[in-house]
């Protein structure tokens, strides 16, 4: 607009996962873990939504839905570490143990929960895609040009804790999870 281009002219390219290696397709599990692993990543943990994954994941648990969060990037101060919740602090990719346990934490994960109040972008939810791991985002930002309802994850509007369990719940009662994993790898490849 500003220069007058033809549009035709004009492309966008999103920014992808900031990974070194990327996983083998073929070796990404499909199925649900039990426990069911929520991934939190956010050195924010107030922005992030930290305490919103923590509550979906402790309600979780109480609607006899056996879930861990494993959070990365902080160390939040006064978490009830009972089990429901993992802490493995900031993991730097540059120390290779770092990014072999954040390899293993992607491997392992079920979903990505994103509440983030604020986000411009969100790159672990490509990365969660490359290991094929549905996100769990707000609709805010530029989390809503990543996560495609149904495709390679799902969008909240209220961001509550209630909401991402109800998502949670429908997806591994409804038969589809396995398509969603497969559809998230998608997203990443494309």
């Amino acid at each position: 607009n500003d220069y007058g281009t033809d549009r035709k002219k004009v492309s966008v390219v999103p920014f992808g996962a900031n990974l070194d290696k990327v996983p083998d397709r073929q070796h990404l599990k499909e199925d649900r873990s039990d426990p069911v692993n929520v991934l939190f990543i956010g050195k924010e943990w107030g922005r992030k939504g930290g305490a919103v994954a923590c509550e979906a994941v402790r309600i979780l648990r109480s609607r006899n839905v056996n879930a861990v969060l494993h959070v990365v990037g902080c160390d939040p101060p006064g978490m009830d570490r009972d089990g429901a919740v993992v802490v493995h602090g900031f993991l730097d990719k540059k120390n290779p143990d770092h990014a072999r346990r954040l390899d293993e934490l992607f491997g392992r994960a079920d979903f990505l929960m994103f509440p983030s109040a604020e986000e411009c972008y969100g790159v672990a939810v490509c990365e969660a895609n490359a290991y094929g791991v549905p996100a769990l985002a707000h609709r805010t930002g530029g989390l809503a040009s990543l996560v495609e309802d149904g495709r390679n994850g799902f969008l909240s509007s209220t961001n509550s804790a209630q909401e991402y369990v109800d998502l949670v719940v429908r997806i591994l009662g409804d038969g589809t999870y396995r398509q969603l994993r497969r559809d998230s790898r998608s997203t990443f490849d494309t």
